[in-house]
């Protein structure tokens, strides 16, 4: 997982937005120029500190994950099942390194098993045998049926494709990974100077050709001084605006706020089990009936966010409408609890009040969804208090009396095994910090990996959701889109829902 980390700002002139923008044109730019929520700029694989070298059109994967779940092949020309625990890849031909050398079956299995290596995740790679089955073919083997093990190389996090050996002599030395070209994208990073990466359209590339001769990526962690980069003409595009950019830019021509055809990040909230009230199921039902799902879509800014209906957005097959909202049903449950309402509204049982801590931080959309659950839990009976700390995926400095923790996160996998997510967060992996204990949940997660078809995959995975919600282990609050605010020349651009923000297959210019 990576964490969107702080950092200073760009200069005063930026966040004031004074300089002027160049006037659209019709005919293509020369170059590209992006400001990305990174507090690190980097050319090592992980180096990010948001996204990754794939995201910003340096690397690639063998495979490329849809807004749908499904997968295609990309550097991978063709993905089969070999039996119950093997999978067959063949690659496609005629692909290079920015290097110049061949990339073949060797070259990938080393760097595959390069990753893996280093990776806290436990997924199909990291536990399976990785083999050279000739110049252009390996097979992945794991100890148990692994119906989705494609899946785990399609995140822009964990798998990106890379010359291993070239990388090994460079070492973490970020100057020498540049000039090493370890990569296969459709631009080539020639110099990387703090804040920024400079990179050139690879002119040996495999695929569609890159639309810009240039490439500038800085890495801008504060949102203000993104949009500031923008306004000022600087950069053209700037990933993850400020909360409330939408108001800002209207009525500017020169700037257009963009976004995923597809919202796919949940706001998903975790419930505390290992402390009251939420160790108690019919509280927890009763705070997730009391919450009002089409209010929190419809006051969050931006029109970026879509009402949650389940875990999963409306994008994936196994999609279900399960989350619904009945404040009168909520108040029975807290009645047969034994939570009597108290003279102030707060209800109480044996002398406690139904008080709860509601953890955010980083993102200021999670405090606003916090202040907008206290006043839809208040004539329930609950008293939600909102308390801010440094990472939500990190629960080391958290408060010992917290009930709710919001995280921002792809429950579909952003290409990764759906079933790897539930794992993840609801059994034995390193974010379940609501202490979830569920030996039926844990067991419809293994099946996943043995299914026989799509379609299985899906009714397990429908199963395993209506169980969490039924139980009240999580719920998912609204779904966002990514978006960016483009400059001129740029208006056309759509961030990809799968964060796939720089691609030969998305050229950003337009009117």
């Amino acid at each position: 997982m990576s964490r969107r980390a702080l950092a200073a700002p760009l200069t005063v002139a930026l966040l004031a937005g004074c300089a002027a923008a160049p006037q659209q044109t019709t005919e293509r730019p020369r170059a590209l120029r992006v400001a990305a929520a990174e507090s690190v700029c980097s050319v090592r694989p992980g180096g990010f500190t948001n996204l990754s070298s794939v995201s910003y059109g340096f690397a690639e994967l063998l495979v490329r994950p849809k807004p749908d779940g499904s997968l295609e092949p990309w550097l991978a020309e063709s993905f089969s099942r070999d039996g119950d625990t093997t999978w067959r890849f063949k690659l496609r031909s005629g692909v290079k390194f920015h290097n110049g050398r061949d990339v073949d079956a060797a070259a990938v299995v080393a760097g595959l098993k390069r990753h893996a290596a280093n990776s806290f995740v436990s997924d199909a790679v990291t536990v399976g045998q990785l083999e050279v089955a000739g110049p252009m073919e390996f097979t992945l083997t794991t100890t148990e049926p692994a119906a989705t093990g494609p899946n785990a190389l399609a995140s822009i996090f964990s798998y990106p494709v890379y010359d291993a050996e070239a990388l090994e002599q460079a070492g973490d030395d970020e100057r020498k990974v540049v000039e090493a070209g370890v990569y296969t994208g459709p631009y080539r990073p020639t110099a990387i100077e703090g804040d920024r990466i400079t990179a050139q359209r690879h002119e040996g590339y495999w695929g569609d050709r890159a639309p810009y001769e240039e490439y500038e990526l800085r890495c801008v962690a504060d949102a203000q001084a993104r949009l500031g980069a923008v306004r000022a003409g600087e950069v053209d595009l700037a990933f993850g605006p400020p909360t409330g950019v939408a108001d800002v830019v209207r009525g500017d021509d020169r700037l257009r706020h963009v976004r995923a055809e597809v919202a796919t990040e949940a706001a998903c909230l975790q419930l505390n089990l290992n402390r009251a009230p939420f160790d108690q199921v019919e509280v927890r039902r009763a705070f997730l009936l009391a919450v009002d799902y089409d209010q929190l879509a419809a006051d969050l800014p931006d029109g970026l966010a879509e009402r949650a209906e389940g875990l999963y957005p409306r994008s994936v097959p196994w999609h279900q409408s399960l989350q619904r909202t009945d404040a009168d049903e909520a108040g029975r449950l807290l009645d047969a609890a034994g939570w009597q309402a108290g003279p102030d509204g707060v209800r109480v049982r044996g002398g406690a009040p139904l008080k709860i801590t509601y953890l955010w931080s980083e993102d200021p959309t999670y405090e606003r969804i916090g202040l907008l659950l206290r006043d839809q839990l208040r004539p329930v009976g609950f008293d939600v208090e909102l308390r801010q700390v440094e990472a939500h995926y990190d629960n080391t400095d958290w408060p010992q009396e917290w009930n709710l923790n919001v995280n921002p996160l792809r429950m579909e996998g952003l290409g990764n095994d759906p079933g790897q997510v539930l794992l993840n967060w609801f059994g034995a992996g390193g974010q379940n910090f609501g202490g979830v204990q569920d030996a039926e949940l844990n067991a419809l997660v293994d099946r996943l990996g043995a299914a026989a078809t799509p379609g299985d995959r899906d009714d397990l995975l429908r199963q395993a959701e209506r169980l969490a919600v039924e139980r009240g282990y999580a719920s998912v609050l609204v779904f966002r889109a990514n978006d960016a605010v483009a400059g001129p020349g740029f208006h056309t651009y759509r961030p990809d829902p799968k964060l796939l923000a720089i691609d030969a297959r998305n050229p950003s210019h337009g009117s």
